[in-house]
Order: C-alpha cells, then structure tokens, then sequence
C-alpha cells in the first residue's frame, strides 16, 4: 500500500473513532443520568433495583472499555501521518499489545507488557515500528503452546534500544523453536519490516522470543 493509500485508510478510521467516542458519550451520560435517578429515588421500591444498579454498571464498564479500544485506535490510525516521528517507544509498545489481545487470545495466549521502566524515544516511521512490533510478537505466539505468557518490553536510551518479545514460561524447547522460527517466512517478512525503519532483528538469548534493535538515525 503507497503512503497517501495508507495515510487516507488513517485519516478515515481516525474520523470514525472520533465519532465512535461521542456515541459513547451520550450513552455514558445517559447511565449516569438513571443511576443519579435511582439515587434521588433511593426510598422509592420496586423489584427490579439491583438488577438495574447491576445493568447499568455493566453498561458503565463497557463504555470505559468501548473509550480505550477508541483511543488505541485512534493512536494507531494516525501512525501513517508522518514517515517519520520521535515516538515514545513504551507508549507504542502498549498500544500494540492492547490492539493484539484478541489475536494472541485465539492462540490462547497471554500478552502483557512489560515494566523495565525506560521510556526510550527514538525517531522512527511509527507505522512500520508497529508493523515489526506485531510481526514479532505473532512469530513468537504462533509457535508457542496455549496458556504461554508473552511479555514486550523495551529497554534502552534515546540514543538506542531493544525492543524484547519473550516468552515468561512455556517454552522448554527453546532452541528447537528457535531454529522453526528463523528458517520461516514469517521471520523473513519480520526482517524486513524491521530493515525498513533501519533496525536490526535477532533471537532472543537466554528465553525463546525475538530482539528488536533500533538506533537514533
């Protein structure tokens, strides 16, 4: 897909997620407005008030979800406005792995986050960084069996930094799924993708995942 192609695909989803947050906001509104109702009529009996508190925390849970999935993929959608941008890399990092849930949860997988506690900001195309980001992590969940935890963390400076996708547990033949892993075409494709932000991409060391590494051009 050519870069305008890609930055209208963004600019119509991002619009779409705009107007997908004020549905949620009315219907936010309007669970609030009956729970202040209920609370004004809190004397007032009838037989269906805790199957009506029960609904409409229900709803107010899933308005606060319906928010979240918005706002990562309103992040998501404007990655292809700039070809390149300094982005904060544990931001990015995040928003991938929220926006993967569901794919590793069909494979039965757990993906998280992890803590190293830097917060790298590198300058990078934010569309391909994402690209590489989810190619590893679908390499590594892929070839790993159901109920494996796989943790993305990046450690680093503003200078350098390597992005890690690992496996917590699970994974006993690591060398074995090493070499499936490399000699693959998905592991191609992963190169490449992160040959076209200037990144370099090798198996993890002492677990079975993936290492992006990536330099401040």
């Amino acid at each position: 897909m050519e870069p305008k192609e890609l930055q209208f695909f963004g600019r119509v989803t991002a619009g779409v997620t705009h107007e997908m947050k004020n549905v949620l906001a009315i219907i936010k509104e309007t669970a609030g407005l009956l729970e202040d109702l209920l609370a004004v009529n809190r004397e007032v009996e009838f037989a269906q008030r805790d199957r009506f508190n029960r609904g409409l925390a229900s709803v107010m849970g899933q308005v606060r979800r319906g928010v979240e999935l918005s706002d990562r993929l309103n992040r998501f959608a404007h990655t292809p406005d700039e070809s390149r941008a300094r982005v904060d890399l544990h931001q990015a990092l995040e928003d991938a792995v929220f926006l993967a849930r569901r794919f590793a949860r069909l494979k039965r997988i757990e993906l998280n986050v992890g803590s190293s506690g830097d917060r790298p900001r590198l300058c990078v195309s934010p569309f391909r960084l994402q690209s590489a980001v989810f190619a590893a992590m679908e390499c590594c969940w892929t070839r790993l069996p159901p109920g494996t935890e796989v943790a993305v963390d990046v450690v680093g400076n503003d200078s350098e930094a390597i992005v890690r996708v690992h496996a917590t547990g699970g994974a006993d033949d690591r060398v074995g799924l090493t070499c499936e892993m490399t000699g693959a075409a998905d592991w191609e494709e992963l190169v490449l993708l992160a040959g076209s932000i200037g990144a370099t991409v090798e198996p993890a060391s002492s677990c079975f995942g993936v290492e992006i590494a990536l330099v401040n051009a």
